[in-house]
């Protein structure tokens, strides 16, 4: 059994904080986000700043092969994001 602290952790959503606030960088202190200079999600006219997140703990064999945000304003007020992360 793999020990607590190397079980990767995965968080994303709406975490209602922009990469430059406070709460965003606690964040980062023990986790890594998918994409850094990530696009903008919200509001999905004209969006202006990035909300919507994906990252996960500083665990080992994690890879970001692909991260974005969808221009898909139907299902939301915000634009969806996505990442394709290799797990090894």
């Amino acid at each position: 059994m793999l020990p607590p602290k190397a079980i990767p952790f995965l968080l994303a959503g709406d975490l209602n904080c922009v990469p430059e606030s406070a709460s965003y960088q606690l964040l980062l202190k023990k986790f890594t986000p998918s994409c850094t200079g990530c696009g903008f999600t919200i509001p999905v006219n004209n969006p202006n700043r990035v909300i919507d997140h994906i990252m996960w703990t500083n665990a080992p064999g994690f890879t970001v092969k692909s991260s974005s945000v969808v221009n898909e304003p139907y299902p939301s007020d915000h634009l969806p994001v996505i990442a394709e992360i290799v797990i090894k």
